[in-house]
């Protein structure tokens, strides 16, 4: 974050709101970990209940409203 030029160029505002390529991949990262959460997670429904199903469910959602 100290040498990224993009994010220098940044007012406050921008930085706390803004949207920057690297950011988008750190989600796209988040997201695909939790998709395969949520696949696990219904393979396995026996063995780790309906919580963990449902956070995974809602992880998923949380870090997809993020595009």
């Amino acid at each position: 974050m100290i040498v990224d030029e993009e994010r220098k160029s940044m007012g406050w505002e921008e930085r706390i709101w803004g949207y920057t390529g690297a950011d988008g991949m750190i989600q796209a990262f988040a997201a695909g970990y939790f998709l395969w959460d949520l696949q696990i997670c219904l393979r396995y429904l026996g063995i780790f209940g309906p919580g963990l199903l449902m956070h995974a469910v809602a992880a998923l959602i949380v870090f997809s409203l993020g595009f």
